[in-house]
C-alpha cells in the first residue's frame, strides 16, 4: 500500500478528468498501486455515502396515460423539493425513463424551495397531451426567487416534445450553473427555452427543433 491521502486522491481524480479518460497516455507518471489505492479508496466514499444518496433520489417510469403521468411526476417532484435555506450535502434527483404524456405544466420548485434534479438518462420523452396554451411545459424556480446558486443543473438527457401546443422551459433564478444538459426540445410553441435571471448560467449540449410562433 502506498498510503495515498484524499488530497493526493483528489489530485488524481482530477487529472483524469483534465485528460479525458485517455487510458493510453494519462497518468503514465502514477504507480499502478497508487491508482489501485485511489480506486479502493473513491470505491470506499461510494459506499459510506450510498444510503445518504438513496434518500435525496426516486426512480419513475411512465404509464403512457396522461392523467397519471402527470400526477406522478408532480407527486415525486413535490417530495424531492427542499427548503432554500435547509443544509444538505445531498442533491435530490428524479431518474425517469420512459414516454410521459403531460397535460398540466409542472412547477418545478417555488418560492424559497430548492429545485431537484430531473435525469432522464437519455431514456425519456415529455410529451405534451394538454390543451393549446401559451404556458410552459416545465417551469424551474419562482419569479419571486430567491436566486440559487450551485452547481447542479434542473434537467439533464431529456427530450420535450411540444407538438406546437406549449412552450419548452422556463427558468427562473438558477444562477452560476449549467442549468440544462443534453436537452431537445421539438415543436415548442413561441418559446424552446427561456432563463430569467440566470445570472452566470448556462445550457449545454441543447438541440431546438421545429419551433413555431
Amino acid at each position: 500500500m502506498t498510503d495515498v491521502s484524499v488530497a493526493e486522491a483528489i489530485a488524481y481524480l482530477k487529472e483524469l478528468v483534465r485528460r479525458g479518460y485517455d487510458e493510453n497516455h494519462l497518468m503514465s507518471h502514477y504507480s499502478q498501486a497508487f491508482r489501485d489505492e485511489v480506486a479502493d479508496l473513491y470505491e470506499q466514499i461510494l459506499t459510506t455515502q450510498s444510503s445518504e444518496l438513496a434518500v435525496g433520489t426516486l426512480s419513475l417510469e411512465a404509464t403512457g396515460d396522461a392523467t397519471t403521468d402527470t400526477a406522478n411526476l408532480k407527486n415525486a417532484l413535490e417530495q424531492l423539493q427542499y427548503a432554500h435555506y435547509a443544509t444538505s450535502s445531498v442533491h435530490p434527483v428524479l431518474l425517469t425513463s420512459g414516454l410521459f404524456k403531460i397535460n398540466q405544466p409542472l412547477q418545478v420548485g417555488g418560492s424559497n424551495l430548492k429545485t431537484p434534479l430531473i435525469d432522464g438518462q437519455h431514456k425519456t420523452i415529455f410529451e405534451w397531451r394538454g390543451s393549446k396554451t401559451s404556458d410552459y411545459m416545465f417551469t424551474f424556480g419562482d419569479p419571486a426567487g430567491p436566486g440559487q446558486i450551485g452547481k447542479h443543473p434542473c434537467l439533464i438527457n431529456s427530450t420535450l416534445n411540444c407538438y406546437n401546443n406549449s412552450r419548452g422551459i422556463l427558468v427562473y433564478y438558477q444562477t452560476y450553473r449549467p442549468v440544462l444538459k443534453k436537452v431537445y426540445v421539438y415543436q415548442s410553441w413561441q418559446v424552446g427555452v427561456d432563463l430569467v435571471s440566470c445570472w452566470g448560467s448556462c445550457f449545454r449540449d441543447h438541440h431546438l427543433r421545429e419551433c413555431l410562433g
